[in-house]
């Protein structure tokens, strides 16, 4: 997948992403070209996601700023242009997270046979790597599953 396809794909993550944020009063949601921010205020960062995909430093300053300045446990994510040294010392890098689409309609594009739409066969293979990669209890974990 080119870059261009990806920035649109960045793009609808953090359009879809507006769903759970806007609902509360504290919420903050805000897009623009290079970044989007769905903060809704909850007090756990998984609800929390700032996504910088844009290597001008000054989209970055305004997304950090933003960010920070809402108080709420964050996730900051970066892609594109954008490397965890642009951050600084106050954040600290978690880790590193896959990206992976499938098409719902239509043609699929280069589809990864490691990927498929999860079945309720798959429910024990979910919860483990949702408690994994989220540093979840198992049991917590099984809810999301």
């Amino acid at each position: 997948m080119d870059e261009a396809e990806l920035v649109i794909r960045r793009s609808q993550m953090g359009k879809s992403a507006r769903s759970f944020v806007t609902a509360g009063p504290d919420a903050l949601d805000e897009q623009a070209a290079g970044y989007w921010l769905a903060l809704s205020g909850a007090p756990s960062p998984d609800l929390n996601v700032a996504f910088v995909d844009s290597g001008d430093p000054t989209v970055l300053e305004h997304a950090l700023r933003v960010t920070e300045g809402s108080g709420f446990p964050s996730l900051f994510v970066l892609a594109g242009a954008c490397r965890d040294s642009d951050l600084g010392a106050r954040w600290q890098h978690v880790g590193e997270m896959p990206f992976m689409i499938r098409a719902l309609q239509g043609e699929d594009l280069r589809l990864d046979s490691r990927v498929h739409q999860a079945g309720v066969d798959d429910f024990d293979a979910v919860s483990q790597l949702a408690a994994e990669g989220f540093g979840l209890d198992r049991q917590v974990a099984d809810v999301v599953a």
